[in-house]
């Protein structure tokens, strides 16, 4: 499987999600990503939409290197033992 292929495939898992109206983004970073001082009013929800977007971001991110990271773990455990790529 190409680079390519790969995001291609996960770019679909994640419309998926998107799609039955699922996310991939939780509250438990939402801290993180706002700014430090609010103003009177509050965060506004451009705000909050930046702040999703760029957990989401991170999250897919994560997402794509930890699956390149186990493909990479299962092509070096075939050669290993003999079996084909």
């Amino acid at each position: 499987m190409s680079c390519l292929e790969y995001f291609e495939r996960e770019k679909n898992i994640v419309e998926v999600i998107k799609s039955i109206g699922g996310s991939l983004g939780d509250n438990m970073h939402l801290a993180d990503e706002l700014p430090t001082a609010p103003s009177a009013r509050g965060y506004t929800t451009q705000q909050y939409d930046t702040a999703w977007g760029t957990i989401m971001n991170k999250k897919i991110a994560y997402g794509i290197l930890l699956g390149q990271i186990v493909i990479l773990q299962i092509v070096q455990s075939n050669s290993q033992v003999g079996l084909p790529l």
